[in-house]
């Protein structure tokens, strides 16, 4: 008996959205960080299960604090802006009072909480992106001021900055004043304040550099690994001989030497060479690219699409924003009207509060609405056309 033909395979649609992106790599980095973490803190002084159950807890309070923000409505955290940049000034401030702030190896960077040590500089970025971030928003038609938008938000990064490095914390003082200087760029900042102001701060760093001796050891070092190797580079030196023990082959989960009083740090801050010693230098490569992609711009992975076969039958629709972000800028309605009507696609208009839908009430409109839904819609849009402000 001759079976019947099977039904018909429904046509379906997979998106590529950034957050499956996101979501995708975090697993992967997790799942490979713990393993690597439980193999190179195997012969720490707490057993080698300490520091995985202690990462482990970490885990767990970072996914719930995660699927709070989640959920949470932005807009109404912007208002706590200012309250977090506050707190972690004042504990920026706490961290180098004697005897409050937790030295070790010369930098008083924690903050002792029982058991559970707290490096203030990483919340104190992240207060800091945020509340630039909001100030920025707020005064995004005066950017082109000298003191609206150049002397208030380069004090505010500037003091961030300066406490972090009086813990003192070079890298991280760097890193928090790039980024910050980064974010005065892209929101429209006159170059002609932010070059001359880019170089004297960059000017001062190299000073500070010269005149301390530990941390111009450390570059001179790094600029001759193989002769400091008994020395100032040690370390880097170790962590280049964990990856030529491990090879294209790896040695295997478990089966590293160099963390077996080798390389220094080799649970924290030279993990990475564990890694490349135990799952093979590929493994690190993979690692890498999944750090690169978390970092990438998200704004066309959205947009993104794989149609399984055959093509679904559905057009798919574009997104027009047509409303100017700076209040003082309009735009007539009739070029995106015309713009609609010479796309191949069935348009959908969006606009915040405030914005008049009228001229669009012919075509579907989507105004004030919450942010998570113009975030869907943006997932699903094969194009989106913006104003140009």
């Amino acid at each position: 008996m001759v079976s019947s033909p099977s039904a018909a395979v429904p046509r379906r649609t997979l998106t590529i959205t950034s957050a499956s992106v996101i979501v995708v790599c975090v697993a992967a980095l997790l799942a490979i960080g713990l393993a690597v973490l439980f193999s190179a803190s195997s012969t720490a002084k707490g057993g080698p299960y300490s520091y995985l159950w202690k990462q482990l807890i970490f885990l767990a309070l970072a996914i719930g604090a995660g699927w709070m923000v989640a959920r949470a409505d932005l807009e109404q955290l912007r208002r706590f802006s200012w309250v977090c940049a506050a707190v972690a000034l004042f504990a920026l401030v706490l961290v180098l009072i004697p005897h409050i702030g937790i030295t070790v190896k010369g930098s008083r960077r924690w903050l002792g909480l029982g058991s559970v040590r707290l490096q203030v500089s990483e919340f104190a970025k992240l207060a800091m992106v945020f509340s630039l971030s909001h100030y920025l928003a707020l005064n995004q038609s005066r950017l082109h001021e000298l003191v609206r938008g150049f002397v208030i938000p380069a004090v505010w990064i500037g003091v961030f900055a300066g406490l972090i490095l009086c813990e003192p914390d070079f890298g991280t003082a760097l890193l928090t004043g790039g980024i910050g200087m980064i974010m005065l760029f892209l929101a429209g900042a006159r170059l002609r304040f932010l070059l001359p102001s880019i170089s004297v701060a960059l000017t001062g760093f190299v000073v500070l550099v010269l005149h301390n001796p530990n941390r111009l050891r450390r570059i001179t070092s790094f600029m001759d690994v193989e002769a400091n190797r008994g020395d100032g580079a040690y370390q880097l030196w170790q962590a280049i001989l964990a990856f030529a023990a491990g090879g294209a082959d790896g040695v295997g989960l478990g089966n590293g030497r160099q963390q077996n009083s080798f390389l220094p740090e080799a649970h924290t801050d030279f993990i990475f060479a564990i890694l490349g010693e135990e799952l093979t230098v590929h493994t690190a490569e993979h690692v890498a690219s999944a750090m690169f992609h978390l970092g990438i711009p998200r704004a066309e992975i959205p947009r993104a699409r794989l149609f399984c076969e055959p093509p679904p039958a559905s057009a798919p629709y574009a997104v027009i924003h047509p409303f100017a972000s700076a209040p003082d800028k309009t735009w007539p309605a009739d070029r995106f009207l015309a713009a609609a009507r010479a796309l191949p696609f069935d348009p959908v208009f969006i606009g915040g509060p405030g914005d008049d839908m009228t001229p669009f009430a012919a075509h579907r409109t989507l105004a004030a609405a919450p942010l998570k839904q113009v975030m869907s819609l943006l997932s699903g849009a094969s194009l989106f056309v913006g104003n140009d402000s």
